[in-house]
């Protein structure tokens, strides 16, 4: 029996992103908030994930979370 290997999403937050939630707009709170949590529930299929290309990892995803 072949056991497959099954990805998890594993979600980086930049250090700086608690020190300045507060400072953004209660709807792009709502938004980082609403990325998080579709995360840990893994309900991300539907978020665009968006190739970095200047990483040095090809695996890295990036969801943006409002228009700006």
């Amino acid at each position: 029996m072949r056991v497959e290997e099954v990805q998890m999403l594993r979600l980086a937050i930049a250090s700086h992103l608690l020190a300045e939630f507060s400072k953004l707009e209660k709807s792009v709170q709502a938004a980082v908030t609403s990325a998080i949590t579709k995360s840990r529930e893994h309900t991300y299929a539907g978020a665009h994930l968006e190739k970095l290309h200047t990483s040095r990892d090809d695996r890295i995803r990036t969801i943006r979370v409002d228009a700006y």
